[in-house]
């Protein structure tokens, strides 16, 4: 998820620095743009086109747009809230990526197994935490919410990484 990772610094950067480009962040083409992302993200992950990567990669940009245009005014100019969540999923994002779905390779089959049970578990589906996602993006009185829920999404982005990258690797290859 490139493009998630560096708009989650890229925010954190223009909050922090209280940057002059930091008003186009809270403005409404940001929510509007962020809805957009969500709306394409789901569809294509409905559709199941494009890789898997871009669609987590539109979805989780397009909520953290919506979120950092929605959310500020709830919270103190200088709160830590604005500039901390961003860098948190940008952090998760990576060592996800680096600790989990590169070392894919490396993935017995009893875990393997276990992992595609649980990521077909009807209690972690991915349609069940984007809802999630989106609706801890309305609930600004528990802030601690979002970005629990958002790590949810990206721990889950992460194991459906592995799993269709390792049963991609399983199968045998195409005859011409």
């Amino acid at each position: 998820m490139p493009f998630f990772i560096c708009l989650s610094l890229a925010i954190s950067f223009l909050v922090q620095s209280h940057h002059r480009l930091e008003a186009i962040l809270l403005s409404v083409w940001t929510e509007y743009f962020g809805i957009g992302c969500i709306i394409v993200g789901i569809l294509l992950m409905l559709a199941r086109k494009l890789t898997l990567s871009i669609r987590y990669d539109l979805f989780c940009s397009g909520v953290l747009c919506v979120w950092i245009s929605t959310w500020p005014p709830f919270f103190n100019p200088d709160s830590p809230v604005i500039f901390f969540y961003p860098l948190f999923f940008c952090f998760v994002t990576v060592a996800v990526n680096f600790l989990f779905i590169q070392q894919a390779a490396t993935i017995d089959p009893l875990t393997l197994s276990y992992l595609i049970k649980f990521t077909n578990n009807r209690f972690f589906h991915t349609g069940l935490i984007m809802a999630g996602v989106l609706y801890s993006l309305t609930q600004t009185d528990n802030y601690r919410l979002f970005p629990n829920i958002m790590a949810l999404m990206i721990l889950k982005y992460a194991l459906v990484s592995i799993v269709q990258g390792r049963q991609s690797e399983d199968l045998p290859p195409k005859s011409p």
